[in-house]
């Protein structure tokens, strides 16, 4: 469904309404939104200081092959991170969070539940909410007939004019492959909430617009909303990034919206329910979570990158994991995904340097989130990784300070712009060896004829 901003920022929704499985039914269909108005940002408006906290919808996730209580969210085995979590309930945009949406004649969508605190808040009285005037109006617009994904927009404050227009600027100059502009468009996946939705918040807050991606129509506006309370352009799709036609239509819209994206962060992600070794992992659900995990990101990479590299300047970050690295005895779907998102950043790096494209393999940590603190791996764990340090890394990135560590592997909560600038500074002349925070095979010594195989085989 793609939806229309009235001037007056009330919403009025139109088209397909689509899910995970497809097209749901029209909006007529569905139920009519009616008398949809503002959105009451009031409270929300105030919160965005704290990068990640508890959405007010519906946070059940959505296994196609076993019951949703099995599915977690995407997790960490032994080191990492948690992603957004697919839901069983979509509703409009223009509807508060919190309210059902009548369920159609041929499909019931289930009701909402309250979800556990996704990340600690600080404790005191609720800020005051401001008058629905001081919220950025957002809502649904029309998009090219036939597409099948959920947008809305979310349109940010116009700036008073402080200066007359002066003449036009002349074309802009050739991005040159060695040195690539600043990300100024974002898109995320997963950014309903968790790591996602702290990811869209700071970028926001650094000024760069923001595109959210995701199944959760209600955290996803809410969300956007907040971003673009920064001054900056933000809009939302609902698709399943499992689905190419559904990441081709979203992307399609979303660019329409907010302007071409020059930093892609492949964030959303699922793991398996259980802490079972390979053999004894459920087929559907391991392949669930293969086709989330990679498949997923590579469908992003394919709608979005190819228009980076027709403009010459772009970065991926893939939102990756210690598990992919290394062995592991639990987890193996989940790892084996990882493991690919590896070969698909070294091979972005490798194809597109010099065509301006950067990519990035990176490892939030282990943050604190409702799923990784029910973890049987994590019931004692007293680190967490603060979720600000993924986001500071992920500026560090988008800045293009980090372009010379593009194909690596970077750590949050113990990578910083400056430690890795003093990396560099260490290596000299000589520069970082080819390999350095790369996956690979290693040799059982310096007499391992492996050493001189630069292919690996």
């Amino acid at each position: 469904m793609f939806a229309h901003t009235n001037p007056d920022g009330t919403s009025r929704p139109s088209g397909p309404l689509v899910t995970d499985s497809g097209p749901l039914s029209t909006v007529g269909d569905a139920g009519q939104v009616a008398g949809a108005g503002h959105l009451d940002l009031g409270a929300a408006a105030r919160e965005v200081a704290a990068l990640v906290a508890p959405d007010r919808s519906v946070t059940a996730p959505l296994d196609l092959f076993r019951p949703a209580s099995d599915l977690h969210d995407e997790g960490e085995g032994y080191v990492d991170h948690v992603e957004e979590t697919p839901d069983d309930a979509v509703r409009t945009a223009a509807q508060p969070a919190g309210r059902a949406e009548p369920e159609p004649a041929d499909r019931a969508v289930p009701a909402p539940v309250d979800p556990a605190p996704v990340d600690p808040v600080p404790d005191g009285p609720a800020p005051a909410a401001r008058p629905e005037a001081d919220a950025p109006p957002t809502a649904l617009r029309e998009g090219p007939a036939g597409a099948g994904a959920l947008v809305a927009v979310t349109q940010r404050p116009e700036p008073p004019e402080l200066h007359p227009p002066g003449p036009a600027p002349g074309p802009a100059p050739e991005p040159e492959p060695d040195r690539v502009p600043p990300a100024r468009v974002a898109l995320v996946t997963g950014a309903g909430r968790g790591i996602g939705r702290a990811l869209a918040l700071g970028l926001g807050r650094a000024g760069i617009s923001v595109a959210l991606l995701g199944r959760s129509p209600g955290p996803l506006e809410d969300v956007a909303a907040q971003v673009a309370s920064y001054g900056v352009d933000a809009s939302w799709a609902g698709a399943d990034v499992r689905d190419y036609a559904q990441v081709q239509n979203a992307v399609q819209r979303l660019e329409a919206a907010v302007g071409d994206i020059d930093l892609l962060i492949n964030n959303a992600g699922v793991i398996e329910p259980v802490e079972v070794p390979v053999w004894d992992a459920g087929p559907e659900t391991w392949w669930h979570v293969v086709e989330t995990d990679l498949r997923g990101p590579f469908h992003c990479v394919r709608v979005v990158v190819p228009g980076m590299v027709a403009r010459g300047a772009g970065r991926v970050i893939n939102l990756s994991s210690g598990v992919g690295a290394g062995d592991r005895d639990i987890y193996s779907a989940y790892a084996a995904a990882k493991a690919g998102l590896f070969r698909i950043t070294g091979s972005l790096h490798l194809a597109g340097y010099d065509r301006g494209l950067r990519a990035f393999e990176v490892s939030p940590g282990t943050v604190r989130t409702d799923m990784t603190a029910g973890m049987n791996i994590h019931s004692v764990r007293r680190d967490w990784t603060p979720v600000e340090r993924v986001v500071d890394l992920v500026l560090s990135v988008a800045s293009g300070t980090l372009d010379p560590w593009s194909g690596g592997y970077l750590r949050a909560g113990v990578d910083t712009a400056e430690s890795l600038d003093a990396a560099e500074h260490d290596a000299g002349e000589r520069g970082l060896p080819p390999w350095s925070r790369r996956l690979g095979i290693l040799p059982y010594g310096p007499q391992d004829p492996l050493n001189a195989d630069e292919d690996g085989a």
